[in-house]
């Protein structure tokens, strides 16, 4: 299973962690309450939902809790 690219961002002397999914005309901002991106991509229910929601929609996943820069 394909988990979109990490990218990481400087604020505040803290590395926030991103990801960017989707290129629909709506864009979707989400803060998952686990600490790593990439496990939500690993579930199976989880991972599928988020494919199909961005053929509709962008998503900007941000995860600040990445540490210091």
């Amino acid at each position: 299973m394909d988990v979109p690219d990490v990218r990481y961002a400087g604020a505040g002397g803290v590395a926030i962690a991103y990801q960017v999914v989707g290129e629909g005309p709506q864009t979707l901002g989400f803060s998952p309450q686990i600490s790593d991106l990439m496990s939500i991509w690993l579930s199976p229910h989880t991972g599928s939902f988020l494919r199909r929601l961005a053929e509709q929609v962008r998503i900007v996943f941000l995860n600040p809790r990445n540490g210091t820069l």
